[in-house]
């Protein structure tokens, strides 16, 4: 498999895969299921430039490969890499929260 490495405080995930099941129990079909809003994180970027300067500021050091991240909905781009499947590029400001 290729490899991606995100630039500036881009982070790549892959989406978790949505409930199967509703809370009561229901089955819930392929094509009713909602995207998971929930992703691991695969990899970061460096950061953001600081203005007027060459330095960069770091993306949140919590935001690391293997941290499953809550990030928005209507965030990022889904993204083909070889045959894989649920890759997302999301920006850092779009984290919501981090499961822990």
């Amino acid at each position: 498999m290729r490899t991606i490495r995100p630039l500036r405080d881009y982070i790549l995930l892959r989406r978790t895969k949505a409930e199967s099941t509703s809370a009561g129990g229901l089955f819930i079909p392929e094509n009713a299921k909602r995207k998971s809003g929930w992703g691991e994180i695969l990899a970061v970027g460096q950061g953001l430039p600081i203005e007027g300067s060459a330095e960069l500021r770091p993306v949140n050091p919590d935001l690391k490969p293997g941290t499953v991240v809550r990030f928005r909905d209507i965030a990022g781009v889904e993204i083909e890499l070889d045959d894989e499947e649920g890759l997302v590029m999301i920006r850092e400001d779009d984290v919501e929260a981090i499961r822990e």
